[in-house]
């Protein structure tokens, strides 16, 4: 299995659609952001995206765009446009039920479809936070941009479609679009580039991070890890510091931990089978590990996480 999947395949991505929206210049909407990744499909036309702190951007048609930290931001015809409310805006269901939203005035017509990125793990958290505030995804070429181009042009037909299961069809796409321009971002990442996208493109480093993702409980000391992603110690170490920005022995205590914790939440295992299968031989020293780093105790930690309620929706979010 190649590094991007090992790593998305442990932490269950899910996506949410939000809207398809057809504006028309002049348009500005701003939004206050969600507590999740949010994502802009530019499906046919132009606009700007502005994230607060940040310069203008322009978009074009076949251009995504992925806030991973869900931030205040405003897509416009054009930075100078004033912009309104998300609140403000009215629409209704397309024919598979996704909200449709219309705005703005008589000038040239931009059709993007919006939706979020939810990582179904305790890892979610510590994982976004390692990505940019700001992805964008230009239009790719090639064979890697037709596949791209393929899945939202099949995004857009099911959305209009509405035919039976289309819903279930435009969330696995929402899926498919997001480890598009994950797989994307790491081929376009510039040198000098930190985080885990950014050390996918390592060889030795990838695979490292794979590694430790499959299988939390080996016992990962300096010299196997290195052997095992085909590398010396002192490479791995110097290369995995510098892009993950921890050294592996901390990003493998972490992961453990987040694993028990997810496993804790989602499973009636008990702690000590938990405590076992992230790679502790001792209930007691994996209670005391957990506690460092979550600041509860695995069984405060399961009575709080273990029956969660319906995700969160956050009605402030920019429509597509």
């Amino acid at each position: 299995m190649d590094s991007l999947s090992a790593i998305l395949s442990s932490v269950r991505l899910s996506s949410t659609a939000i809207s398809s929206a057809d504006f028309s210049a002049p348009f500005g909407v701003q939004t206050k952001g969600a507590p999740a990744a949010i994502f802009h499909a530019i499906l046919e036309g132009t606009a700007w995206i502005t994230v607060d702190g940040h310069a203008p951007r322009a978009l074009g048609p076949g251009d995504i765009v992925v806030l991973p930290h869900g931030g205040p931001h405003t897509i416009a015809d054009d930075p100078k446009t004033p912009s309104i409310s998300v609140r403000d805006l009215h629409g209704d269901a397309s024919p598979s039920g996704v909200p449709r939203l219309k705005h703005g005035g008589s000038g040239a017509r931009t059709r993007i479809f919006c939706g979020t990125f939810h990582l179904e793990h305790d890892a979610e958290r510590s994982l976004l936070a390692l990505l940019p505030e700001l992805m964008h995804v230009p239009a790719p070429q090639g064979e890697e941009g037709e596949s791209t181009a393929a899945t939202l042009r099949l995004l857009d037909h099911e959305v209009s479609r509405g035919a039976p299961g289309s819903r279930t069809i435009i969330l696995r796409l929402c899926d498919v679009l997001f480890v598009q321009v994950l797989r994307e971002h790491v081929h376009a990442s510039p040198a000098g580039a930190r985080g885990w996208l950014a050390a996918l493109r390592d060889e030795h480093v990838g695979k490292a991070l794979a590694l430790i993702h499959q299988n939390p409980a080996e016992r990962w000391d300096a010299r196997l890890l290195a052997t095992r992603a085909g590398t010396s110690r002192s490479r791995l170490f110097a290369r995995f510091t510098e892009l993950v920005g921890e050294p592996p022995a901390r990003y493998v205590a972490r992961w453990r931990i987040l694993t028990a914790a997810d496993l804790l939440g989602h499973r009636r295992a008990s702690v000590a089978d938990v405590a076992e299968r992230v790679g502790y031989s001792s209930e007691d020293a994996f209670v005391k590990a957990f506690k460092r780093h979550l600041g509860a105790s695995p069984a405060e930690y399961r009575k709080k996480h273990a029956a969660p309620g319906p995700r969160r929706e956050n009605p402030d979010i920019l429509p597509a």
